[in-house]
């Protein structure tokens, strides 16, 4: 394989309308936390939210069982 790098080489404009169109595309307005929480759980959902806690609080029981028994 051909280790060497291969550049680009812009011209100063080309660089600064990609630099733009790249920060027109991006949103850049800053949110606070509870925004972003808000929007999260519009977007998944409250069956997903907490999705595998079950399973996690089933083995934490299982695990809790066995302790009981062993040690009891």
């Amino acid at each position: 394989m051909n280790s060497e790098k291969k550049s680009i080489l812009f011209t100063r404009d080309e660089r600064e309308n990609s630099i733009a169109f790249i920060l027109k595309e991006v949103n850049l307005r800053p949110i606070t936390f509870k925004e972003f929480l808000r929007s999260y759980y519009k977007e998944v959902g409250f069956r997903y939210l907490f999705w595998g806690m079950g399973d996690i609080l089933f083995i934490v029981g299982l695990l809790l069982i066995g302790w009981d028994t062993i040690f009891s």
